[in-house]
């Protein structure tokens, strides 16, 4: 028996070859294919109990546990559709009570499951069953019955460029049989949103109620989806800044103390953004024309990266064979899972390697012998967090990344009871920057094609599923009027964060690190909205207001829609976080095109 695991199927598949099918449920069947259920003694003899005779079935079901029916009993009505590739006998049969299982072999309290359709011979073959979601249209059912006998078992990604867009085609799979039916799937929002309008190879049926996490999903027709994403506009700077003299003074004083700043961490990630946070240096340095500490710093950023480059760093990345991948050897080695942030256990790698490759893009824009030097290791970083070969034999295909969600995942090889998840978008967006500035500055076309690819789908992911404006519908409104998630995971959506519960923690770790390509995920309008919510429940705040650490990120944000009073509170701050700086503060709100 063989269940193929497909993302946006409307239909549940089991391949069986020579067994007996039972379907199992936790709820009452009332009808079947229009024949009401008459329910029997269990005891009975099998040739008394009710049969059904046909390749599809009818279920219409009342079912325990999936909130309260219009009579207030806790159930709700559903209806379902079972399809064979042959004509079935199915069986009806009640279970006794004294066999009802109330624990599983956990000891955990189940609900017992008293009815089941049995197969009355065995078969080989497919099965699908399907949801007709409540006030469906009868277009669904037909949608539905169409498509039953294709089903996708693997699925390829192909992609494609011009000078602005990119066309990532999610399809072409391989189908189980040579049915002329088209494929019917499910997309999610941000799929809409970039189907390429003037393709034949899918055709869009519109929104049938099949709801996930993710909002509601739209039915498809064809096995491949063509979509057209605009690239955001990228690079080291940002074009055209000016800057009033009144702010210079201050900018360059910041600068010259700033230069002087050691990195302290010895891990990943810690490293990663104290060095990425001097690279930025480099480049407000270069803008200003101020060169004597723009090629300071960058001998010291040499002198700080050559180490991990070599590996002759204390807690330097190793090879691991057995997931392939590159892990700091604390990671690998540590005792605690969590060392390094779980390193070792691939968890949130393009966080810290996102940082890394910044920097190293900066000094191999500055310093061309740095990139002949180590472009090898700068690639195998590149190639653990999205790699843009899916023949690569030593890295897995965009490690991070969800081609159907349109995001990434950061949890590593570990179980968490609501699958892989990501709190920390804006961290994703850096590291596919990263990635970028790396192809750019190395001159390695497939890498800065890829890094630019992944850049503009995290972006949409964060404005589709991490940021709230007034006008989503992506969740229920008192969720949504958060403005901000904190995690996304794979079913379910949470507002906190891993380090903490305050609206500051979920609003800033999806924003940071303040950068030229902040700009392309958060614009003027979001802020508008966003930003009275950190406001309300962070700075006015009587008990345990914001600290210092968060508060230099909350004025940048503020900065977006406000820079004048942004830059009188900046003024005042004696602390920022290690990946940030009172230079790249100020020059990020002097240059607000606001300002």
């Amino acid at each position: 028996m063989k269940v193929p695991m497909v993302r946006g199927s409307p239909y549940v598949t089991v391949e069986y070859e020579n067994v007996l099918p039972v379907l199992e449920f936790n709820g009452t069947v009332s009808a079947i294919n229009g024949k009401q259920v008459q329910e029997t003694d269990p005891l009975a003899p099998w040739n008394e109990l009710q049969t059904w005779t046909s390749n599809r079935f009818e279920l219409e079901l009342e079912v325990y546990g999936t909130g309260e029916s219009a009579h207030g009993t806790g159930k709700s009505q559903q209806k379902w559709i079972l399809y064979f590739d042959k004509v079935r006998t199915l069986q009806l049969q009640f279970a006794n009570e004294k066999d009802y299982r109330l624990y599983n072999w956990r000891g955990e309290l189940t609900t017992p499951t008293n009815i089941r359709l049995v197969d009355t011979d065995f078969y080989s073959g497919a099965a699908r069953l399907a949801i007709v979601p409540q006030g469906a249209p009868q277009a669904a059912v037909e949608a539905l019955d169409k498509a039953a006998s294709i089903y996708p078992v693997a699925s390829s990604i192909t992609t494609d460029v011009d000078d602005t867009k990119r066309f990532p085609d999610l399809g072409e799979p391989n189908l189980n049989s040579t049915s002329t039916a088209e494929l019917l799937m499910m997309a999610n929002p941000h799929h809409a949103a970039t189907f390429k309008s003037d393709s034949d190879a899918f055709q869009v049926l519109g929104q049938f109620g099949h709801r996930t996490l993710k909002s509601n999903m739209t039915a498809v027709l064809g096995s491949c989806w063509e979509m057209q994403e605009t690239l955001p506009t990228a690079s080291f700077q940002e074009e055209d800044v000016q800057i009033q003299p009144k702010y210079l003074e201050a900018i360059k004083v910041a600068l010259a103390n700033d230069s002087n700043y050691t990195p302290e961490a010895d891990d990943p990630y810690y490293f990663g953004k104290e060095i990425a946070r001097q690279a930025r240096l480099v480049l407000i340095a270069d803008k200003l024309g101020e060169k004597e500490p723009r090629d300071e710093i960058l001998d010291n950023l040499e002198e700080w990266l050559t180490p991990w480059m070599l590996g002759q760093n204390g807690d330097h990345f190793v090879y691991d064979r057995s997931w392939g991948g590159l892990c700091s050897l604390n990671g690998l080695k540590g005792v605690f899972w969590m060392t390094d942030f779980g390193n070792g256990w691939y968890n949130d790698h393009h966080f810290h390697y996102g940082y890394f490759l910044y920097a190293v893009a900066v000094v191999g824009k500055f310093r061309p012998e740095f990139v002949k030097t180590h472009k090898a290791a700068v690639m195998s970083i590149v190639r653990d967090i999205a790699s843009p070969d899916q023949s690569d034999t030593f890295f897995p295909f965009t490690r991070h990344f969800s081609w159907f969600d349109s995001h990434s995942f950061a949890s590593g090889v570990y179980t968490l009871d609501g699958g892989k998840s990501q709190e920390s978008v804006s961290e994703a967006i850096n590291a596919y920057y990263g990635v970028y500035l790396v192809g750019k500055s190395f001159k390695v076309p497939e890498v800065e094609h890829m890094g630019h690819l992944l850049l503009a789908l995290e972006i949409r992911g964060a404005q589709t599923y991490w940021q709230m404006p007034s006008n989503s519908d992506i969740y229920e409104p008192i969720y949504a009027a958060n403005k901000m998630t904190g995690q996304i995971a794979a079913t379910k959506v949470s507002y906190t964060t891993w380090f903490g519960p305050q609206v500051e923690h979920m609003h800033l770790i999806n924003m940071i690190p303040f950068t030229p390509i902040t700009n392309a995920f958060l614009s003027p309008a979001y802020v508008q909205e966003e930003y009275p919510i950190l406001q309300q429940q962070a700075f006015d705040r009587a008990q345990d207001p914001i600290d210092d650490r968060w508060k230099g990120y909350a004025y940048l944000d503020l900065a977006i829609i406000d820079p004048v009073d942004a830059w009188t509170k900046v003024q005042n701050m004696s602390f920022f976080d290690d990946g940030s700086s009172r230079t790249n503060s100020l020059y990020w709100i002097a240059t607000r095109p606001t300002n």
